[in-house]
Order: C-alpha cells, then structure tokens, then sequence
C-alpha cells in the first residue's frame, strides 16, 4: 500500500495509525502484519468451527452456510471501526476494506459464483452519518476482487436501536423483521449461487442472521455472512 497525497478529509480526520501513529495510513502496512485473524465459528452457536462453517447439527431451514471475520475486533481495528462510526470517516471504511482483500480472496470458492449484498441502514440514520460503512467495504471488495454487487438489495423496514447498546436476547428481538427484499432486486439475486452479506463487525451475529433469514425465505441458496472484523 502506498502513500497518498493527503485531501480536505485528512484534515479534517487525521489520518494516523491507530497503533503506532505513523502519518498517512489509520492502520500501517507494518502494523498490518501484526492483527490478529478473528477466530472461525459457526454463525448460529458462535463456537468454533472449520472455516467458520454451520455446524451440522446447527442447520436450519432458513440459517446461513457460514461467516467470515477477517481479523479480530480488538486493538487498532476495533479503535479504526469506532471512530469510522462515531467520527463520520468513511475513508476509514476504505481502507479496512483494503486490508481485508488478500483474506477474503483467499475464499475462492465462496467468490465464484456470488454476489455481495450489504446489511442496510435507515434513511435517517444514512443522512446523518453520510454514508453506509457496509455499502462503503462492499463496493472496494466488489471494484477490487471483481465480484458483482447489488445495491439496496435489502432494505431497512423498521427503526431499530442501536444493537451495540443491547444485551444477545435483545438483539435478537430488536432486529428481528427489521429488513425485506428490494423487489426490484429480486431476479437478480436469484442469479447467483451464494450470496455474501457485507457488514463492519460481526459479534452476536442477530443482525446477520436476520438478513440471511429473509434471503433464504426469498430463494436465497447459500448465505454467509462477511466482515472485517468479528
């Protein structure tokens, strides 16, 4: 990764290594090499599994195939995911996005045959952040790797509080009917095989598998779940 002539946004957000503080980057090639891969578990019991694959015996009619965190959420990433959110970067989006390539590429046969789909937000909440973090990480996978992206292909149905606050159960229960189809995204997405769900953060994994859930109720035939950080 090179260095890039600094814009308005740099000045606005200094842009420093949220690890060791060196100018130009909000995480350094070097420090980079020293983020923790997030570990591989099963999207339905969060316990460890292959690949971080549904466990057999956690398959369900409407349940995802799996889940990748590209790295842990701690340390640098986790400081880099939170000012992205609280601060209004999206340049910080872009490049965990472009961090998080050589992993997600290594996933060949999940990105033959697939379409990236983004977890979405409100209108609102979209206005006053100015941007969508899961939109932002989709679109860089999607011009990088060359996979195909819908836009909007979920949509946001009903005001939910911000997951982050909630305990598992009430995660559970605040997300849940939260988003629906885009008709007019229907035909494609029925296109592809597997369908990868793109958001920032993967911890309890409601928001996630809420939106597999409505995928696979509309046709959907594999669903797994993606983020930088897990």
């Amino acid at each position: 990764m090179s260095e890039r002539k600094m814009g308005l946004i740099d000045f606005v957000f200094p842009k420093n290594c949220f690890s060791c503080n060196k100018q130009g980057y909000y995480l350094c090639p070097t420090c980079v090499t020293r983020l923790k891969h997030a570990p591989t578990n099963c999207p339905m019991c969060g316990q460890y599994n292959f690949q971080g694959k549904t466990h057999i015996s956690c398959r369900q009619k409407y349940g995802m195939e799996g889940k990748l965190a590209c790295y842990s959420y701690r340390g640098p990433i986790k400081k880099a995911l939170v000012q992205m959110k609280y601060h209004y970067s999206y340049k910080i989006a872009e490049e965990l996005a472009r961090i998080c390539l050589i992993e997600v590429k290594s996933y060949t046969q999940l990105i033959n045959n697939c379409v990236l789909v983004s977890i979405p937000t409100k209108p609102r909440r979209y206005n006053w952040r100015g941007f969508n973090q899961a939109e932002i990480i989709a679109k860089v996978w999607s011009d990088e790797l060359n996979i195909p992206y819908l836009d909007n292909a979920l949509i946001k149905q009903k005001s939910t509080l911000p997951q982050a606050r909630l305990d598992k159960a009430q995660r559970e229960k605040n997300i849940k009917n939260a988003f629906r189809i885009n008709a007019e995204k229907q035909e494609a997405l029925n296109k592809f095989e597997n369908i990868l769900v793109v958001d920032d953060v993967w911890t309890t994994g409601s928001t996630m598998r809420e939106a597999g859930k409505v995928l696979k109720r509309n046709g959907a035939k594999y669903v797994w779940g993606i983020t930088v950080a897990g």
